[in-house]
């Protein structure tokens, strides 16, 4: 029989060469992660019916999936101060497999607009393209429409004062 402490001593030596292990081989894909090269801005999205037909009627599971790959594509593009070329596709994408998901049109109000670059006109637009289909799938939210209203109030500029009317 192995006394217990020659057990204790084979544990604490496989530990300590599982971790070298992991060491190891974490620094191995750190090397072939190191070549690959640059990330490109490109979509590989199918379109909402194809991806409802290839979920199998699970929607929701296909819109949180997407919209994990929309919060990591909106984090490479604030890392690299790229474009978001594609986040309303991806947007879109998440909002109509899961129209009942309030969450993506929150989101989708702030990253529009609040993205490390000035806001324009053209982006607070977007951000209430999403946040009125929300306010519609929602209509006793309160959260919805009230950033909209900051979005009309706050963020939307204008030198007509008729527009400026209108906003208010």
């Amino acid at each position: 029989m192995i006394g217990r402490n020659a057990r204790r001593g084979m544990t604490a030596a496989g530990v300590f060469f599982l971790v070298a292990a992991l060491v190891f081989v974490e620094d191995a894909a750190d090397r072939r992660r190191a070549a690959f090269p640059a990330g490109e801005d490109l979509l590989y999205l199918p379109k909402p019916s194809a991806l409802h037909v290839l979920a199998l009627g699970h929607d929701e599971l296909a819109a949180d999936l997407v919209f994990i790959r929309g919060l990591v594509y909106f984090g490479s593009q604030l890392e690299e101060k790229g474009e978001y070329r594609w986040l309303e596709n991806y947007l879109d994408t998440i909002t109509e497999l899961d129209p009942t998901w309030k969450t993506p049109y929150r989101w989708a109000g702030v990253a529009t607009m609040y993205n490390g670059k000035p806001i324009t006109n053209a982006m607070v637009m977007q951000s209430n393209h999403f946040l009125e289909r929300g306010v519609h799938q929602f209509p006793d939210d309160w959260e919805l429409p009230f950033m909209l209203g900051c979005n009309y109030l706050f963020e939307l500029h204008t030198d007509d004062p008729k527009k400026h009317d209108e906003y208010r």
